[in-house]
This record gives C-alpha cells, structure tokens and sequence, in this order.
C-alpha cells in the first residue's frame, strides 16, 4: 500500500539540507534533480562576505569556489569520495522526504476518518442541567395532574349537589299546597 502511495506522490525537483555547525562543516546541501547537480555550501569563514562551495554535475564535472586563497585545493580523489557520499546523502534525503509525506498521507487520512466518525459527547455541566431540568419538569407535571384532579373532584361534587339540590327543589314545588293545582293536568 505504501508503494502505490509513494508513486501518487508529487515529483521532486529540488531539495535543500541546512546544517548549522562549526565553521569547517557544510552549511548547506542543494540537491537539484531537475538538472543533475549537486551544490554544496561551507559556513563562512572569519571577517569573510562569501562562502566557498563545491558543485558537482551528475555527467561528473566539478567546480569549486574556495575563498581562502591559502587553502589547499581538495584532491580529484578526494572530491570523487565526496560526490560518491553526496549521491549516497541525496539517496536517504529523497527516502526521507518521501517518508515524511507517507506520514503525512497518514495523518490526513487517520484525521479525516475522525472528522467523519465524530461522536457528540455532552460534559458534565450539561447532564446536571438536563437531569435539573427533567426533574423540574416533572414537578411541574406533578402539581398540573394535581391541580387537574382538584378539579375533577370539585366538578363531580357540583354536579352531585346541584342534582341533590334539584331534587329538593322539585319535591318541596311539588309538595307546597299552593302550586298542588297547576300540577294536576
């Protein structure tokens, strides 16, 4: 799977190593692919603007700028070490890149399927305030279906009076004397 990843990747064209040392080590390391060269920075010397610098082409030219005329000019053999070295650093700097974008790949893809599986959590706060809520809730419905049932008590004893009461009415119309005419038809 990391091949065909590998291969998806982007091209590259150049890549650049930066050291920071003492004066006599590289500074930097330039590697363009594109045109198959290799250029190599030393750190700049005491009360120097410029930098000496090796470049080296992969058909096997080589050009060095040296700014202590003092120094010793490096040997052919010396410099096809280095360059045999530069091929071997330039090798494990482009291994490098591409395991960093490999891991990369990684990252986004593992953040992506989190981005897309998200499970809503509620904090602590929030299930305090929702259980507060739910019992005040309740007592509201608790004292409605109390007050509902007052109601229907008090609605059944009307209802019950107000026959009673009737009932009253109607026997004492019907038993007054005076009234014992009009209700013979």
């Amino acid at each position: 799977m990391r091949n065909k990843e590998v291969k998806k990747m982007l091209p590259i064209r150049k890549m650049t190593e930066k050291f920071s040392r003492d004066r006599k080590d590289v500074a930097k390391r330039v590697y363009f692919l594109v045109e198959g060269r290799i250029r190599v920075d030393f750190h700049y010397g005491d009360a120097c603007v410029t930098h000496s610098s090796h470049v080296f082409q992969k058909d096997g030219q080589s050009q060095i700028v040296q700014v202590d005329p003092l120094a010793e000019r490096p040997q052919p053999g010396s410099l096809l070490e280095e360059y045999q070295a530069l091929l071997v650093a330039e090798k494990d700097c482009m291994q490098s890149i591409r395991d960093s974008e490999w891991e990369i790949s990684e990252i986004i893809r593992t953040r992506t399927n989190q981005e897309q599986n998200i499970t809503l959590e509620a904090p602590y706060y929030d299930i305090v305030r929702i259980k507060v809520r739910e019992k005040c809730l309740k007592a509201l419905k608790d004292r409605l279906i109390e007050r509902a049932n007052i109601i229907q008590k008090r609605l059944k004893r009307h209802e019950e009076q107000a026959l009673h009461k009737y009932y009253e009415l109607d026997h004492k119309l019907r038993s007054d004397p005076r009234l014992a005419a009009l209700l013979v038809v």
